[in-house]
C-alpha cells in the first residue's frame, strides 16, 4: 500500500487496457481515474488536481499536442508517463523534465513496472536476488537508471 495518496489520471483509448491499469493502481492504494480521449483528458484535468497523468500515444497523436503543450496542460507539479507504441522513438530532448515514455508491448509486466516506477521504494531485484542500478523489464527498456526513475517520481 502507498504511504501517500496519489491522484492519477489514466488516459488510454482501449477500455480494457485502461481499466486494467486503473484497477492495478487502485490496488496499490492510489486514486485512479480513467478516460478515453484527449477531450476527456482536458476536461478532467481542468476540474481536478492530479499528481500523475498516464497517457497512451494514441491520445497524444489524436490531440496533436506537442510534448511542450502537454507539459503546459499538466496541473501544478504533475508528471506524465506516455505509453508509446513498439518501434516508436522518443529522444529525451523532445520533452521536459516532467514527462517520461514507456514503450509497449503493454502487458501485466509493464503495468507492474509502472507501479514499481511510482513506488520507487527499493531497487527491483534480479532473478538471482541481486540488485541492479539499471532497471530493465524483460519486455522493455526504460532507457534510464532506476536512480533516475526514483528521483523522477519522488514527491
Amino acid at each position: 500500500m502507498a504511504d501517500y495518496d496519489w491522484n492519477i489520471l489514466v488516459g488510454v483509448t482501449d477500455h480494457n487496457e485502461g481499466a486494467d491499469l486503473s484497477t492495478h493502481l487502485i490496488n496499490y492504494g492510489w486514486n485512479a481515474e480513467h478516460c478515453y480521449s484527449a477531450e476527456e483528458v482536458i476536461d478532467i484535468l481542468l476540474d481536478n488536481d492530479f499528481d500523475l497523468v498516464i497517457l497512451d500515444e494514441e491520445i497524444i497523436t489524436d490531440s496533436e499536442w506537442t510534448f511542450e503543450e502537454l507539459e503546459d496542460i499538466l496541473p501544478g507539479e504533475a508528471k506524465a508517463i506516455i505509453l508509446g507504441e513498439a518501434g516508436s522513438f522518443y529522444p529525451f530532448e523532445m520533452f521536459g523534465d516532467r514527462i517520461r515514455v514507456l514503450i509497449r508491448p503493454f502487458s501485466y509486466n509493464i503495468l507492474h513496472s509502472v507501479v514499481e516506477l511510482l513506488l520507487a521504494d527499493s531497487k527491483p531485484s534480479l532473478d538471482d536476488g541481486e540488485e541492479s542500478d539499471t532497471w530493465v523489464d524483460e519486455e522493455m527498456d526504460l532507457g534510464m537508471s532506476f536512480d533516475d526513475l526514483q528521483e523522477y517520481v519522488t514527491v
